[in-house]
């Protein structure tokens, strides 16, 4: 096999490495620290967008899955086919494309899905009408929840003090936690994560 006497071909995994550490770093920024793009990137992988985060910030995690799949893939299929670290390098293109075509393959995937999260808490109360929950005013109103039929399992609940926000329960009791703000306050605008569509489709 052709080795580069120049030691050129390196710079085609380094720059590959680099779009992966470009995407991971854009990806922080945008979740707004190390917290919520661990949450993000690991259900990205998992096909899955964060609720609460933003469109971009879903592209770009969907983007540095894709593109860190592609460099994996590519330094594994170089490395099954190399005997030498110089044989090695000469795939240092390929690990770059696949790198680069799996970034904008990854990103083109987290748009598409946060096309079709269309499912978010409204700002106002009376207009969050879950399936199959009932809903129960206490506090004279100032905390609302969607509860199984016959008051069983609250899911949802919504709160007035201080900035009015949601909660969601999935077990009844414990409150799921907004990785965006580290306590449990979901807000008007936030997406319904995934897992509870069920609730609206």
């Amino acid at each position: 096999m052709y080795i580069d006497p120049s030691g050129e071909a390196w710079w085609h995994w380094a720059a590959a490495v680099g779009v992966v550490a470009i995407l991971a770093g854009l990806t922080i920024i945008s979740c707004g620290g190390f917290a919520a793009v661990n949450g993000a990137i690991v259900l990205a992988g998992n096909g899955i967008a964060l609720a609460g985060l933003s469109q971009t910030a879903a592209v770009l995690a969907f983007a540095t899955v894709g593109s860190a799949l592609g460099l994996v893939g590519s330094a594994m299929y170089a490395g099954s086919n190399s005997s030498s670290f110089d044989e090695f390098a000469d795939y240092g293109l390929i690990g770059l494309l696949s790198t680069s075509v799996g970034g904008a393959l990854g990103a083109y995937s987290g748009y598409i899905i946060t096309q079709y999260n269309k499912y978010y808490f409204p700002n106002n109360p009376d207009d969050f009408n879950p399936k199959n929950l009932d809903r129960y005013d206490y506090n004279n109103g100032n905390v609302m929840k969607w509860q199984e039929p016959g008051g069983g399992k609250a899911v949802f609940e919504y709160n007035t003090h201080d900035t009015p926000h949601y909660h969601i329960t999935p077990d009844g009791v414990n409150r799921m936690i907004n990785p965006f703000t580290s306590d449990t306050h979901m807000y008007p605008g936030d997406p319904i994560p995934f897992d509870f569509w069920q609730y609206f489709k």
